[in-house]
């Protein structure tokens, strides 16, 4: 495990606790300590993309959702998401229908990308 991907789990965590905790430095300590805890455990780090799970089998990466939505929308599609649906499928892409709190909206994912499809 290389020590910069265990910098970077630990101020994401840092990230998170710092409001609970009143210092970063504190926070990051704490991060540190749980990150290491976890490696000398065993347990992989996830460094790859955060995906946004529809009925806990369809993910699609949260870099896609924000590249192919409006602010406004993609803040919905993140924090309540509803239901997706495939419209149209390809060879290498789907045409999703997107339900969110605003609508329903049409995007393409590359099949490379999306997860449970």
């Amino acid at each position: 495990m290389r020590k910069k991907t265990i910098m970077v789990e630990a101020h994401k965590i840092a990230r998170k606790t710092v409001q609970a905790v009143g210092d970063y430095m504190v926070a990051l300590k704490l991060a540190l300590k749980q990150v290491w805890a976890k490696v000398k455990a065993g347990e992989k780090i996830y460094t790859g993309p955060k995906f946004i799970w529809f009925h806990d089998q369809y993910g699609i990466p949260e870099w896609l959702l924000k590249k192919n939505l409006r602010p406004d929308i993609y803040s919905f599609a993140i924090d309540e998401p509803e239901d997706v649906e495939v419209v149209r499928e390809t060879e290498k892409a789907l045409l999703l229908d997107l339900v969110t709190g605003f609508g329903t909206y049409k995007m393409w994912a590359p099949k490379s990308v999306v997860k449970g499809f």
